[in-house]
């Protein structure tokens, strides 16, 4: 972009004028880093007192537990993992974990070996993103899960 400023090239600016102008903008320049950092901070601070959002997952399964139908259900849990909160380890990884998880104490459904593989494979759906599961035939009850922890965790 180029600016006509009538055929002054800045040659005949005053040395002093030109210091100053060069220290305003090396002082804005400054302070907006610091905003900038001081806005990481905050959000950074803010993260930590929420948890990651496995974190989150987590807390959420047991304030959703009385939505489990089945053992089942935490496959639903699974793809909430796998597509929400970044879960990178295997279906069998996820489940020795879940089965690990303290529950509410009249929980019914512990996550078991194979279960949530198990149910990936009986329906399709499963296999997709989160967000298409609807589309793709979920039931009102993995709905209801799924939306329940989807609103628990900050994305």
């Amino acid at each position: 972009m180029k600016i006509n400023f009538n055929g002054f090239d800045g040659s005949e600016l005053d040395p002093m004028i030109e210091m100053i102008v060069r220290a305003i903008v090396k002082r804005l320049a400054h302070k907006a880093v610091d905003e900038c950092m001081d806005m990481v901070r905050e959000l950074m601070a803010q993260r930590q007192e929420k948890g990651t959002p496995m974190q989150q997952l987590t807390r959420a399964v047991g304030e959703g537990s009385h939505l489990f139908w089945a053992a089942s259900a935490w496959a639903v849990v699974y793809g909430v993992a796998r597509d929400v909160c970044g879960y990178k380890g295997t279906v069998s990884d996820f489940e020795r974990n879940a089965s690990r998880l303290k529950m509410p104490a009249k929980f019914e459904y512990p996550c078991t070996c194979n279960k949530v593989n198990r149910t990936i494979c009986d329906h399709a759906y499963m296999r997709m993103h989160v967000n298409k599961w609807k589309e793709f035939g979920a039931s009102d009850r993995v709905m209801a899960l799924l939306d329940f922890l989807m609103a628990r965790i900050e994305k």
